[in-house]
């Protein structure tokens, strides 16, 4: 049994095929070989083409494919890592507006330090966790006051993660961890940042459907497979997980630490997938919550955050993870 593992990067776009008996990586290839096209129009901006990710996606597949003769039937689930707080935004059609703004453009700087003094610290930092800062949502904003025209097309906002997600799928969804890095998500309140999204004029149409981070977040469609080669449709591969690299480095940290959690819990979404017996999401994700917990919801680590928040918007770490 094998797992397919995408990174969606700013530099480049990494596939690995692992053995999920032995955790050993059996074949790894990443597009393109030179660092990857950032677009800079102006001094502080940086944006990437969404559809490059997926071209250089289709060329890591390939290539990973071929290499290992793995064939696709002893593939049993899809997993995506991505560059955090990017902005992709798409119409009712799936097409992309315009180039997505990531993670290293700090044009929205000014919007959401603005946010940050105009709702309030404390109101911040208690429900958001951080400030508004250069994240996601400031970015939106940008676009919203400079680039009407295009904001008034917008059917959804995702993440890279999320764009390549419904490249594979056809389907748009989002996760809560997803929201959080993009400082969407009320941690006091359990849901979408009303006042956040309000403050900014965002209508609540913009966020994606919400679904569990560890949970099926979409099948392989016949589109994708003939893009891909067909190396993938046949099985109609799952997507389980669709995570920020802001995440993925704490989990490898985290699966090294509780490997036995770690790797139920894993298989647990993959027997899931598959029809097979499962415990509950609760079970899962309460148990994936008490790791993360413990190694990030201490008083330094807070204490970090609001401190970096208070000092500089380009100083302000991301959310805490929330699975």
């Amino acid at each position: 049994m094998f797992l397919l593992g995408y990174d969606i990067g700013s530099s480049s776009v990494k596939a690995s095929l692992v053995n999920a008996e032995t955790g050993k990586c059996v074949s790894s290839a990443f597009f393109p070989k030179t660092e990857a096209n950032i677009i800079a129009v102006n001094p502080g901006w940086a944006e990437q083409d969404p559809e490059s990710w997926w071209e250089n996606l289709k060329l890591s597949t390939q290539a990973i494919m071929t290499e290992s003769g793995v064939s696709a039937a002893e593939i049993k689930a899809i997993g995506i890592s991505y560059q955090m707080h990017g902005l992709v935004c798409v119409d009712k059609n799936q097409h992309v507006l315009r180039p997505a703004i990531i993670w290293c453009d700090s044009r929205a700087v000014p919007y959401g330090q603005k946010a940050f003094e105009t709702i309030g610290e404390e109101r911040c930092l208690s429900h958001l966790l951080n400030s508004p800062g250069n994240f996601t949502a400031s970015k939106l904003a940008w676009i919203k006051e400079n680039e009407p025209a295009i904001y008034e097309q917008i059917d959804k906002i995702m993440l890279p993660g999320d764009y390549i997600a419904m490249k594979l799928s056809g389907e748009i969804c989002t996760t809560v961890s997803g929201l959080s890095e993009g400082m969407f998500w009320d941690f006091k309140n359990n849901r979408v940042a009303d006042f956040l999204m309000k403050y900014y004029g965002f209508d609540h149409s913009l966020i994606a459907d919400i679904k569990p981070t560890f949970s099926e977040q979409g099948r392989v469609n016949a589109t994708a497979a003939q893009e891909l080669g067909r190396y993938l449709y046949e099985y109609r591969l799952p997507i389980l997980l669709i995570i920020d690299n802001r995440i993925c480095c704490p989990l490898i940290h985290l699966s090294r630490r509780h490997a036995v959690q770690t790797k139920q819990i894993l298989f647990q979404n993959i027997r899931f997938a598959h029809g097979m017996e499962f415990p509950g999401k609760a079970d899962t994700d309460s148990s994936f919550d008490f790791m993360l917990y413990n190694e990030f919801h201490d008083s330094s680590s807070s204490g970090y955050r609001r401190a970096a928040a208070r000092q500089h918007p380009m100083l302000s770490c991301g959310s805490p993870p929330v699975i």
